[in-house]
């Protein structure tokens, strides 16, 4: 099965990587858009790594994971978009739809 690659640079720091089959049945996706653990650096991590079990000064506070949290979430809905738009055939490369992912994540910034 042959696979179709896209790299979409949202502002020069976070990307997003897709792998879509060729007939747009499937894809995978990662991407950078989620925040890191402080500790360890997994987006996945809420102070399950042994990293977050220091120092109680150094830790991140309830409210900060709890925001990271929502942010990564909300980052998950929009990798899922991207990667729903492209199995359905969307040319997600293209400049406009990178900037109207853009546009959104600043939004979402903005907004947090």
């Amino acid at each position: 099965m042959s696979v179709k690659e896209f790299t979409l640079d949202i502002d020069g720091v976070q990307s997003i990587s897709l792998m879509v089959a060729a007939d747009d049945s499937a894809g995978s996706i990662t991407s950078s858009l989620k925040d890191p653990c402080p500790y360890c650096q997994l987006p996945d991590c809420y102070a399950d790594c042994d990293g977050s079990q220091g120092d109680i000064d150094e830790l991140e506070s309830d409210e900060e994971m709890e925001n990271r949290r929502r942010w990564n979430e909300t980052m998950d809905v929009i990798e899922s978009l991207v990667l729903a738009h492209a199995c359905a055939g969307v040319n997600v490369a293209s400049e406009e739809y990178v900037v109207g992912i853009r546009t959104t994540i600043e939004a979402l910034e903005n907004n947090g």
